[in-house]
């Protein structure tokens, strides 16, 4: 996994082509008064977290199918 990066809300409203290229390198924390607003993602990055996250989910419910016939079966 890549490092996050950081920039300022109002860095981000001045230069926002300079910051969108920063994507490719990782996650992407806005900060509005020090505090993280948001987090910007390059589009393939959030791609393949939503594929992981559907083989998670997957994987949780083939799970969950099984701890049931388990169960009934003891």
């Amino acid at each position: 996994m890549t490092k996050p990066q950081f920039e300022s809300v109002s860095n981000f409203r001045n230069n926002y082509n300079a910051v969108l290229e920063k994507l490719s390198d990782g996650p992407l924390y806005l900060l509005q008064y020090s505090s993280p607003a948001a987090v910007v993602l390059d589009p393939k990055q959030w791609d393949a977290i939503l594929e992981r996250l559907s083989i998670i989910e997957s994987l949780e419910d083939q799970v969950s199918a099984y701890r049931h016939k388990w169960l009934e079966a003891t």
